[in-house]
């Protein structure tokens, strides 16, 4: 074969490759749910990651490096539950968690991987 074509034939299956990253990039990403949804539809949602958004009260930091807060929006909440390097929590502030929706004896929260500020 000739080399130009070599070099075309490398360049489109590039190309290809790059196309697949950025639509299986987007298509793992969770979608962005209501606190409303998550707890109407937990069953569903139970052990899968989510993503979410809200506003942070009932703060508590533990000596263990643990971090419980509420995540409210409207008349909404749920416990959200970090164990990791996380930024600074603020009360009142917006915040997007990713994690793993848990439920253990009836009682529902986020496991966080993922806690940024999030401007609506």
């Amino acid at each position: 074969m000739n080399t130009r074509i070599l070099l075309k034939l490398s360049f489109i299956i590039s190309l290809l490759g790059l196309f697949s990253l950025i639509f299986l990039v987007d298509a793992l990403e969770p979608d962005l749910k209501s606190i409303g949804e998550i707890l109407n539809n937990s069953k569903e949602y139970s052990g899968k990651e989510i993503e979410t958004f809200g506003i942070a009260s009932e703060i508590k930091n533990f000596s263990s490096g643990d971090i419980y807060f509420k995540l409210n929006w409207k008349n909404d909440s749920i416990e959200v539950r970090g164990s990791f390097i996380i930024p600074e929590i603020n009360q009142n502030s917006s915040y997007e968690v990713t994690g793993i929706l848990q439920e253990y004896k009836g009682y529902t929260y986020i496991e966080a991987r993922k806690i940024k500020r999030f401007v609506p």
